[in-house]
């Protein structure tokens, strides 16, 4: 063979080193583009899940302080209504003093009646 005969020069294997190239080019860019987009999406979805982390600490925070305000009104309550039994009772025991001294009083007077009187009282029993 000689060198005259052969029917692919250099220059044709530049081109097709050049063609291989330029597609090389193109599916790299394509690719890092589509890193990059995959990589904006991850950081802005990141950036909001911080928002949304910080809102939803909030309304934790904000569920558990109504959760404690929601057991000290309980206990409040409690407390006062042992209070007004309590206030109650002393005032039904104030009740039946005042009715035990009326009674011991109304016993009294019937019982002076009685020796008063003396005999009256005695010859119908």
């Amino acid at each position: 063979m000689s060198p005259l005969i052969c029917c692919c020069y250099h220059w044709d294997h530049v081109l097709e080193e050049m063609v291989w190239l330029s597609k090389d080019f193109e599916s790299e860019r394509k690719w890092k583009l589509a890193q990059a987009k995959k990589v904006a999406l991850r950081a802005s979805k990141d950036m909001l899940d911080q928002a949304t982390r910080g809102e939803k600490k909030m309304k934790e925070e904000e569920q558990r302080l109504r959760k404690v305000a929601l057991n000290i009104s309980k206990d409040v309550k409690k407390f006062w209504t042992k209070i007004t039994k309590l206030v109650l009772y002393k005032h039904q025991i104030e009740l039946d003093e005042k009715k035990k001294k009326a009674l011991d009083k109304q016993l009294e007077f019937l019982l002076g009646m009685m020796l008063t009187s003396g005999g009256l009282w005695r010859g119908h029993i």
